[in-house]
């Protein structure tokens, strides 16, 4: 018996097509290797000796398949294989294609919980401090053209300099950087959304989300911020750093900061609730800088001495009241 030239299949199949010109040797082909593969009964397989004779009496009358008719099946089967195969190549490219270009849109994100804080390393080497409740995001294709990353929360930016802009975008402002050291704070659902940057050192430029060409430029040492509902930056005003950067180490640091907001931070740092009696106090601001490892109660001491309030405990946190 001559060898056959796909050793897929065995010589019987080649006999077969030879002698069945009309069938599809794909397809044939398809349903030899099924069948293969299909699972073997639960119950043991008699086979029937009249039906078994029949058979054998009806294979006896095919016609015989010479070399030759092997040959031309073989040759029609690897005729068809040739054609589909580019069709078959073009498809997984474009499926590898598809795959890639998904992986790259689904973005990477970094989510502090209430009471941590956790350091990022960005592929172009810059690092970002998350404060607690903080989330980052940023393409997997980071660095390759751009820079950007989204923030919601607080964070401490150490920026390599490169030729790329580095672009922090906040829910109402973009801090455009090349290679500095600065702090932003912006909470999305804070009770007045606002983001507020500290600069530490180098140079950055702050706009506002609602109208780019509305920025500031600050040096080190100053600070400025964009209100949910402003068109555009305040004036970069002089502060000391050290105080901003004091929730690196479990410290608080707030200038002119309303109540609510107070308590949302405080929230994220303590992972308790914090929560206003009545509406007296929503919207005073005040100043509130604490040291490093403050506990709940230092921070509602320091929160209430300046506003005549008290507070409680409760299962999950702390009730502030107005003196009666």
């Amino acid at each position: 018996m001559p060898t056959t030239p796909n050793p897929g299949l065995p010589p019987e199949a080649y006999d077969w097509l030879a002698a069945h010109p009309d069938a599809d040797p794909a397809e044939f082909e398809r349903v030899w290797h099924l069948a293969e593969q299909a699972p073997p009964p639960d119950v043991a397989f008699v086979p029937d000796p009249d039906r078994v004779a029949a058979i054998r009496t009806r294979l006896a009358v095919l016609p015989q398949a010479t070399d030759a008719g092997r040959k031309k099946a073989t040759d029609r089967l690897s005729r068809r294989r040739s054609v589909r195969w580019p069709y078959v190549l073009t498809a997984c490219v474009a499926l590898f294609v598809a795959v890639g270009m998904g992986w790259a849109m689904v973005p990477i994100t970094v989510t502090v919980p209430p009471g941590f804080t956790e350091t990022q390393v960005l592929p172009d080497g810059s690092t970002v401090t998350l404060n607690s409740g903080a989330t980052l995001q940023y393409r997997r294709t980071f660095g390759w053209r751009t820079r950007t990353v989204h923030l919601d929360g607080e964070a401490f930016f150490d920026v390599t300099s490169q030729a790329t802009p580095f672009d922090v975008q906040t829910p109402q402002a973009t801090v455009t950087v090349l290679g500095t050291q600065f702090n932003v704070r912006t909470w999305e659902r804070a009770s007045q959304g606002e983001t507020v940057v500290v600069l530490v050192e180098g140079s950055i430029r702050l706009a506002a989300a609602r109208n780019a060409n509305a920025s500031v430029t600050l040096a080190p040492g100053e600070t400025a911020r964009v209100h949910q509902d402003a068109a555009q930056p305040t004036m970069p005003e002089a502060v000391q750093p050290e105080p901003f950067l004091r929730w690196k180490t479990g410290g608080f640091a707030f200038d002119n900061e309303s109540v609510p907001a107070l308590l949302d931070a405080a929230e994220r740092r303590f992972g308790l609730s914090m929560r206003l009696a009545d509406t007296r106090f929503v919207n005073t601001r005040l100043s509130l800088f604490l040291n490093a490892d403050a506990s709940p109660d230092a921070f509602l001491e320091a929160l209430c001495t300046p506003l005549d309030c008290t507070y409680h405990a409760t299962n999950d946190g702390f009730v502030i009241s107005a003196t009666p």
